[in-house]
């Protein structure tokens, strides 16, 4: 289907034609008024004047249909490197969407290997201290919900040798499982900072940059969260209870230094952010 035609080409197809109708007339009234005949002399003086109004006025009728004509072209040239602009500013848009779809893609395959990696490890952990050694993620589980009922217990507890009975076994359930503790936040903790840089370093929207630190935060079991968390709290209560000798003391606080929660936190309150 042709494009419709434009103004300024309508104007210059009429002043063309004006011209071409004048032109005719010219001749025609021309020949009729000065009986012009092949056997006749031409009368020189008469043809200059035709020629002069046939430049005079046709001219200028079909001057104005060139320029018309050069008007059309040039907006038609403006209309198509606009739609050419467009057309450029649509293709950075899908190439920018293709580039963070390529990152999104490939973050995502590391996390998840992160993840994987985190997994096997707890795997092979074996806790002390509750039900035939308990091994892995039901480990974990048991071991964090032991500590919790303890601390529970210990704040409720209103008789002295009860409260330093239950400070006793919070010692002892953290300390004979201090290198699992220790390698559990460890992995999650270097995990958590792999991603962080990579997530961080790519040319991503903000929100693809949430999406993606939940998707490493929510595969990560919630009891492994509370298992350090409880570990913590233990460890404070055992540190600020002023019950156990000065190398014990030291002991649990270089337990408690070798975990900081707060990078692993922030992932985990990174909805709220």
């Amino acid at each position: 289907m042709e494009e419709k035609r434009t103004q300024a080409e309508k104007l210059a197809v009429i002043a063309a034609v004006a011209g071409a109708v004048i032109l005719i007339i010219g001749i025609v009234l021309f020949v009729w008024h000065e009986k012009f005949s092949l056997q006749h002399i031409i009368k020189s003086d008469k043809v200059g004047q035709l020629g002069d109004f046939i430049g005079g006025i046709v001219g200028s009728f079909w001057a104005l249909a060139g320029v018309l004509l050069f008007y059309a072209a040039l907006k038609s040239q403006q209309k198509q490197l606009k739609t050419q602009i467009e057309e450029l500013h649509e293709q950075k848009k899908e190439l920018a969407l293709s580039r963070e779809e390529f990152q999104t893609t490939r973050i995502s395959n590391i996390i998840f290997k992160q993840i994987e990696r985190i997994d096997n490890t707890i795997k092979e952990l074996k806790f002390e201290k509750i039900r035939q050694g308990m091994a892995g993620q039901f480990g974990i589980y048991h071991l964090s919900e032991s500590l919790l009922q303890k601390r529970i217990y210990f704040n409720n507890q209103e008789d002295e040798t009860q409260k330093q009975m239950t400070l006793i076994n919070l010692n002892d359930f953290v300390v004979e499982n201090e290198k699992n503790i220790i390698k559990v936040y460890s992995i999650i903790y270097d995990s958590t900072v792999v991603i962080a840089k990579i997530v961080e370093s790519g040319k991503l929207a903000e929100k693809t940059k949430r999406q993606l630190k939940e998707v490493f935060s929510n595969n990560i079991a919630s009891e492994t969260y509370d298992l350090l968390s409880n570990a913590c709290a233990a460890l404070d209560i055992c540190i600020n209870a002023s019950f156990f000798k000065p190398n014990k003391i030291i002991r649990l606080k270089s337990i408690r230094d070798r975990i900081c929660l707060n990078e692993i936190e922030n992932w985990r309150d990174i909805e709220r952010v």
